[in-house]
């Protein structure tokens, strides 16, 4: 009855690669130069190849447009590749020329030599609730550091075909 069912009304299942499109669809190009299937024909040749050997060439038609469907042509998307990588030069020279906008040092330490220590020096200095604040992060800083303790719940090393002494 299935099968009856099937071939007079066409699989639901085979039709959908036939009828429907999907994400892969727009990137197939027609690289034979067929034009596509209209719903009308693919009807009327499942109705005029009643045969055995139009049948199994019906079938290979729906294997071949399902493998149609699943092939990705790559060459054409060779585009997209190139696009992409003048997207990264673009973005290189802007991150580039953001840089040399400003000082950036990769390693900026405290005792680096300044090139006018005068300047430095005439500053204005540090407010003392500056340096309570720095104190009191450092005190936190270092009692969090003292806190921290290691508690052993497991075994680290287990012996293996160790046979264990019963009393």
């Amino acid at each position: 009855m299935g099968g009856l069912c099937s071939s007079c009304c066409g699989n639901s299942a085979d039709d959908i690669y036939e009828s429907e499109q999907n994400d892969k669809t727009n990137l197939l190009g027609n690289p034979v130069g067929e034009g596509t299937r209209t719903a009308s024909q693919s009807i009327s040749n499942k109705h005029n190849n009643a045969d055995g050997v139009g049948d199994q060439q019906a079938k290979l038609n729906r294997i071949l447009q399902k493998t149609a469907n699943s092939y990705i042509d790559v060459p054409a998307l060779n585009s997209s590749v190139d696009q992409s990588s003048d997207k990264i030069k673009d973005y290189e020279s802007k991150i580039k020329a953001a840089l040399q906008k400003r000082e950036y040092t990769e390693s900026s330490n405290l005792l680096e030599d300044t090139p006018q220590l005068e300047r430095t020096l005439s500053g204005e200095p540090l407010t003392e609730e500056d340096c309570t604040m720095v104190k009191e992060v450092s005190t936190s800083i270092l009692s969090a550091l003292q806190s921290i303790q290691v508690t052993n719940s497991e075994n680290l090393v287990i012996p293996f075909n160790v046979p264990q002494n019963n009393p």
